[in-house]
């Protein structure tokens, strides 16, 4: 059994102008999802060939009613919670605010499974 656990980090402005590129990418490999740091929208030129998992990196992707609909009104299986959030002015007690009010819901039912925040060293 192959247990496929790499995301490929798809930042949509290296390839705005030749979208054609991620189809050298071999879906039949390795990978086993689709990240995008700089958008929370999932990227078209993917054309569903791997799960797309969003990241809520700052509190735009909350607060922004366009980001924040992009990531909960789809069917992800995985969301990524806060990347470094020490970085971007976010205490420990906002994220545990924004937790309760915008995250927790999202695993009501078996929707979707959400992903710790990452912190730099």
């Amino acid at each position: 059994m192959v247990i496929k656990k790499r995301c490929l980090l798809l930042d949509w402005t290296n390839t705005a102008n030749i979208p054609d590129a991620i189809d050298k990418v071999n879906f039949n490999g390795p990978l086993s999802s689709v990240s995008n740091w700089n958008d929370a929208r999932n990227p078209p030129e993917l054309k569903n060939r791997l799960p797309f998992r969003p990241t809520v990196l700052g509190m735009g992707r909350v607060t922004d009613s366009n980001e924040w609909g992009m990531i909960c009104n789809n069917d992800h299986e995985i969301i990524h919670y806060f990347n470094e959030p020490e970085r971007a002015a976010i205490s420990a007690q906002q994220a545990v605010d924004i937790w309760k009010e915008k995250m927790g819901p999202l695993r009501e039912g078996e929707r979707e499974e959400i992903c710790h925040p990452w912190l730099c060293q």
